[in-house]
């Protein structure tokens, strides 16, 4: 069966996620543990005990997230099952490099955590909302003359918006007499949008030093929908991809037409159910132990 690996991005992160992993899996408590040695400090128990509200934290929730998902992607490792495409929403992107093998995993967590740091710097009484029931053509006139954007497209009739709180809350009204709804996200910023600017600096600066490998098999990017392999597009990537809208819709749309099915890797279940509404291609959620060996007898 040819497999697609989706990671997820933040607003995946729950207090408890990855306990059940810790607890019953001696490798993915060796990559929780390396991590906390790597990072000097006490994510974990943030990722266990919580409390939420840090958890919510750009800076901590991609760190959590990210390590969830690249402990269940390494057990799949371990049992044979190889993708033939990857992708990841967001955050999920650079899970992606590491299941391709483009960056260690102390390069990688590293990189993860110098991204939610400046990304959280940048984010000052600014987030984001998904707007449900109206098309792009709609929402776009609705953002024609203001400086919110549309960050994500995540499936037909689920599009996110980014910008400043006080202008979202102002073009909220607007988008509803439309007939849409407008939900705020759980998110700390305006994510893949122009106020992400200073955050794409810091990263292109620090990717610089950094040495990265072709992938390991192709990773369909956020901005373009398209699959990549080469190691200069891909450290070019990092950087852009904060300040760039996330093509969730043309990135299924593409991989469709290349594998059987789709394998959601890390907490929570959004990807699989926005891939429910692109694609009637099978699609699994691998978030914990249990759902993992569910999965797992499909592609043995």
């Amino acid at each position: 069966m040819r497999l697609a690996f989706l990671f997820p991005g933040q607003g995946a992160q729950a207090v408890g996620m990855g306990k059940s992993l810790y607890e019953n899996s001696d490798r993915v408590q060796d990559i929780f543990n390396q991590a906390q040695d790597i990072l000097g400090y006490n994510l974990l128990h943030l990722m266990f005990e919580g409390p939420s509200e840090t958890l919510m934290q750009t800076q901590h929730a991609q760190l959590a997230i990210f390590l969830v998902s690249y402990a269940l992607s390494q057990l799949l490792e371990s049992e044979g099952v190889a993708p033939q495409f990857l992708a990841g929403h967001s955050l999920g992107e650079l899970t992606a490099y590491g299941a391709a093998s483009v960056l260690s995993f102390s390069d990688l967590l590293s990189l993860i955590k110098v991204r939610g740091d400046a990304m959280a710097k940048a984010s000052v009484q600014a987030g984001m909302a998904a707007v449900i029931g109206l098309s792009e053509q709609d929402i776009q006139e609705v953002l024609s003359h203001s400086p919110v954007v549309i960050a994500n497209y995540n499936c037909p009739g689920q599009l996110v918006i980014s910008g400043h709180l006080e202008a979202i809350q102002q073009l909220t009204p607007l988008l509803k007499e439309k007939g849409g709804k407008v939900i705020p996200l759980k998110v700390s910023g305006a994510f893949h949008s122009p106020l992400m600017e200073k955050a794409s600096v810091v990263l292109k600066e620090y990717t610089a030093s950094l040495h990265l490998k072709n992938a390991s098999c192709p990773i369909v990017l956020n901005r373009t929908g398209k699959p990549e392999v080469l190691s200069g597009s891909l450290k070019e990537n990092i950087a852009l991809q904060v300040t760039s809208s996330v093509q969730w819709i043309n990135s299924i749309s593409f991989l469709k037409t290349q594998v059987d099915g789709f394998v959601e890797i890390g907490p929570g279940k959004v990807l699989s159910g926005l891939v429910k509404k692109i694609t009637d291609t099978p699609v699994w959620n691998m978030s914990d132990l249990d759902t993992f060996k569910e999965a797992l007898v499909h592609f043995k």
